[in-house]
């Protein structure tokens, strides 16, 4: 109903839109990205909202259509280091990681200074087995931003991929102090466990079936 009431009263209001998708995404992106395609159609040069519908399909899994989107936005504000850096996580989830070191790296020209665009550099180098640079990306992005548990996880995966598997375990076990409900960290280290046989903590209930690692949003 209330989305019919604002079709009624504001038709091209895209703000408006916006802000009504921005309360659906938090429980639905899937439905929150489709109520915001039309609108991004009526205003397909703003690269603030193709973003915004990137961001909600990646969040829906829907991988490849996000990798879409993102791509527009950057055609939109190719000098915007945010959108490359958006651009490059949704190529390596896309398995086109070649392509996401590419944009990652444009990012970080823009703004070196943008720990999210080092972090993604490193995600999609860990794809290529490059764990050296990789962990060197993530120390770059860890030394902008303390604690920012993406590059930690990152971070943790290339030191097991060099076969540092007791460094690996103890950053993860500092990972989850930090966030105790971080389910990447929950699942990396329980495929640790069964791998090499570590005692690992009690996991949440919520996360306690999670065994595989993935890769992080």
């Amino acid at each position: 109903v209330l989305f019919e009431e604002v079709v009624r009263v504001a038709p091209s209001d895209a703000v408006s839109w916006r802000r009504l998708c921005e309360l659906i995404a938090d429980t639905d992106p899937a439905t929150a990205a489709m109520k915001l395609a039309p609108i991004v159609a009526d205003f397909p040069d703003s690269s603030e909202l193709w973003n915004q519908l990137a961001i909600w399909r990646s969040a829906a899994g829907k991988t490849a259509e996000a990798a879409v989107a993102f791509r527009t936005a950057v055609g939109l504000s190719p000098d915007d280091a945010g959108l490359r850096s958006n651009l490059a996580l949704a190529l390596t989830r896309c398995g086109d990681p070649h392509a996401a070191i590419a944009e990652a790296r444009q990012s970080i020209l823009l703004d070196p200074g943008r720990p999210e665009a080092h972090a993604n550099l490193g995600h999609a180098l860990l794809v290529l087995q490059d764990w050296m640079t990789a962990l060197a990306a993530f120390d770059r992005s860890l030394a902008l931003r303390r604690q920012f548990t993406d590059a930690m996880i990152g971070r943790a995966r290339a030191l097991r991929g060099m076969g540092a598997v007791s460094d690996a375990i103890a950053l993860y076990r500092r990972i989850l102090d930090i966030d105790p409900e971080l389910a990447a960290g929950w699942s990396d280290l329980a495929s640790l466990a069964r791998e090499f046989g570590v005692p690992i903590p009690t996991m949440p209930p919520t996360h306690s079936e999670m065994m595989a690692p993935t890769i992080p949003i």
